[in-house]
């Protein structure tokens, strides 16, 4: 029988839901040394559709450390298009039912699940964990925001590459791709 000293022994796990590919992190609960990664497709919880957004989260998870799946105590994932609280914004739903769906698959129920966005987890890394601040996100899409107790108050961008992300990694690549298009061909001999 485990002691109560022992009820922290465990596993929680860390989740990057952006829009090229989603990463997880398992760390001991305890003395939080990473114990093992994983990688999937993309999870941006607005344009990935909800099957294969569940797919990706599993398998980023099992790829882990699979025969410690069973202990995971707690998991938070930072979703790209999970834009801010409350917790019925669509991108939160949606985000919180394809994890759901990905832990049951896994036959993990991890006692705590928490779902953010993506600006709001990158602003957790920041060193001294600041409750107050700015962050941004410049991945795929960009977006700036303004955090006011560790949540999304404001932000600027972030509206998707058909409406903006000006200087993400799709619009340059666009650009590119534009660019390209207009440069006249040369000329033969």
């Amino acid at each position: 029988m485990r002691s109560a000293a022992n009820q922290s022994d465990g596993w929680v796990v860390g989740i990057d839901a952006g829009g090229t590919r989603t990463r997880a992190v398992l760390a001991d609960a305890r003395d939080g040394r990473v114990r093992g990664k994983g990688e999937a497709g993309p999870g941006n919880a607005l344009t990935v559709p909800g099957p294969e957004l569940a797919a990706h989260l599993a398998e980023a998870v099992a790829s882990d450390v699979p025969a410690m799946r069973g202990r995971v105590l707690a998991v938070a994932g930072g979703f790209a298009g999970a834009a801010r609280a409350p917790e019925e914004e669509r991108g939160r739903v949606r985000a919180r039912a394809a994890l759901s769906a990905a832990l049951s698959r896994l036959g993990t129920a991890p006692d705590a699940v928490e779902i953010h966005s993506d600006v709001e987890a990158a602003f957790a890394g920041s060193p001294g964990q600041p409750a107050d601040g700015l962050a941004l996100v410049a991945g795929t899409g960009v977006v700036a925001a303004r955090i006011e107790a560790r949540v999304q108050a404001a932000t600027s961008g972030g509206d998707g590459r058909l409406l903006g992300d000006d200087g993400g990694g799709f619009w340059i690549g666009r650009e590119a791709a534009r660019a390209a298009l207009r440069t006249p061909a040369p000329r033969q001999g």
